[in-house]
């Protein structure tokens, strides 16, 4: 087992049929990133002081995910910061823009290609960065620069990607 440093973390791809294979109750309550599911099952990484004190996290994720897995360390704050944002990015459904966006893009934000910053990607189809907003304010200020940008909220069912107006 290493430890997995915030770097490494940020410059993620994460696999949607990984994040489907942890409930994203049990990766928030646990700190636990999916990141890939393979021939050798699922690989994850969990916090560093996973195991200490009697804590039983590895025995509650064997009950729990029903599947092999293998896996590594990072720091707890990294993590819970890195799995907030990739459970929000991967299920955002990022089609059907609504009048905020003057272009509407079809892709969803998890699967551009991943930057430095975990809240920004690369889109290889327009050669430009995607800034994912946590709020309106977010996004307008993005609107303002030009940039293009991602959004969902907690109360609306679909996420949207594209350049806001």
């Amino acid at each position: 087992m290493r430890i997995v440093p915030r770097t490494a973390l940020d410059r993620l791809s994460l696999d949607p049929a990984a994040i489907a294979q942890v409930p994203e109750s049990v990766a928030r309550d646990a700190a636990v990133l999916p990141v890939r599911l393979d021939g050798n099952g699922l690989y994850i990484i969990v916090p560093s002081d996973v195991g200490l004190g009697g804590d039983t996290t590895i025995e509650r994720l064997n009950y729990a995910l029903k599947t092999p897995f293998n896996y590594d360390y990072a720091d707890r704050s990294d993590l819970n910061s890195v799995v907030a944002l990739f459970y929000t990015a991967v299920y955002a459904e990022i089609d059907n823009c609504d009048e905020r966006f003057q272009f509407r893009c079809p892709k969803r934000f998890a699967a551009l290609t991943a930057t430095n910053d975990p809240a920004v990607r690369f889109c290889a189809t327009c050669q430009r960065s995607v800034y994912f907003c946590w709020s309106e304010a977010e996004l307008e200020t993005r609107a303002k620069r030009g940039d293009c940008a991602a959004i969902m909220h907690i109360d609306e069912p679909q996420g949207f990607l594209g350049m806001p107006m």
